[in-house]
């Protein structure tokens, strides 16, 4: 048997290291963004989606910030069908509301 020196590393199985990596709570956190984010622009189309920013859904409400209150009334028309939408996108993970913010874009 061959002895480790200090400071060497052992090959791991990938699944293994992958499976850490989904662990993380930033990198979890960075593809449930990327995921609602997906959703929310298949739902709405490539215009609004350029034109408001979805958030991560908190106690069953997604709070979606957008451009300008034309975008805003837009949105608030068609509520009952985004909702509809997203979920059966995200079945996972049930929505309650979507609130709909005015505010700069990041």
């Amino acid at each position: 048997m061959e002895k480790r020196r200090a400071g060497q590393r052992t090959a791991r199985p990938i699944g293994e290291v992958l499976a850490e990596l989904a662990a993380s709570s930033s990198f979890a956190r960075t593809f449930a963004v990327a995921r609602w984010e997906a959703a929310w622009r298949q739902v709405v189309g490539e215009t609004i989606a350029a034109k408001s920013q979805v958030s991560l859904p908190r106690r069953g409400v997604l709070t979606v910030l957008v451009a300008n209150s034309a975008v805003l009334h837009e949105l608030q028309f068609r509520k009952a069908e985004i909702l509809r939408r997203l979920a059966s996108l995200m079945p996972e993970q049930p929505l309650k509301d979507v609130r709909f913010r005015v505010g700069s874009l990041g």
